[in-house]
């Protein structure tokens, strides 16, 4: 699945879970805010390989196109 902007990222980060809203990707650069709405980074193939390993969960807004 590929992410786009308004999709939430379920992190899987040991025994707990986090969320995250992706807000935009530019320049292979994932951009969202986290649960305590601060603005993050992190490049695209950080995010694949953690996609790839099922560290994160991708849930698509049913706005997203």
């Amino acid at each position: 699945m590929e992410v786009q902007g308004g999709d939430k990222l379920i992190v899987s980060a040991g025994a707990e879970k986090k969320t995250w809203i992706v807000s935009a990707i530019n320049n292979n650069v994932v951009k969202y805010f986290d649960e305590t709405n601060r603005y993050q980074q992190m490049p695209v193939v950080h995010l694949q390989e953690m996609i790839k390993n099922r560290q994160i969960e991708v849930v698509r807004q049913s706005g997203s196109v």
